[in-house]
């Protein structure tokens, strides 16, 4: 039975299915904030457009030796008190991209539902995407500069040391 689950799981997810794995030391967990970034399109790969969704990790489920695992990431929209759960199956092809924004801090639970009744817990959600989004920026930004001159722009390559 393992060798037909292990057949189920697509190459190209094997690094999310590490990520959330309960054996693997570097793995996520349940209270750090992550952005999924997904297909969006009718056939998942073969269109360019994606949507991103980022929030706090709630839960992790862990199903049939890591076939079917699914994690729960919720984020607060607009207005204080509305908040939006998303359930993403963690070997979908679906998914393009999982990115770590920020490590859990001091949350212990493993699933962390309680953070439905407050807004509270969300508060650092925010802050800790725009940051991410600069740094992606800037790193996008550079990473231009140096196809296009060969050489790293003034604001984002090394200083030269006299």
């Amino acid at each position: 039975m393992d060798r037909v689950n292990r057949s189920l799981i697509l190459p190209s997810t094997e690094n999310f299915r590490t990520m959330f794995s309960r054996r693997s030391k570097a793995r996520v967990q349940p209270g750090s904030i992550i952005s999924v970034e997904s297909y969006t399109g009718a056939t998942p790969g073969a269109s360019t457009s994606t949507s991103a969704f980022a929030g706090v990790l709630m839960a992790v489920k862990h199903r049939h030796q890591g076939v079917d695992n699914a994690i729960r990431v919720r984020a607060s929209v607009g207005k204080p008190g509305v908040g939006t759960e998303v359930r993403f199956d963690v070997n979908s092809p679906w998914i393009k991209d999982i990115r770590v924004l920020r490590k859990n801090e001091g949350m212990r639970q493993a699933k962390l539902y309680y953070i439905r009744r407050s807004d509270k817990f969300l508060s650092g959600v925010q802050p800790a995407i725009r940051s991410s989004m600069v740094a992606n920026a800037k790193l996008t930004n550079d990473a231009k500069a140096i196809s296009k001159t060969g050489s790293p722009s003034k604001s984002g390559g090394k200083k030269k040391s006299n």
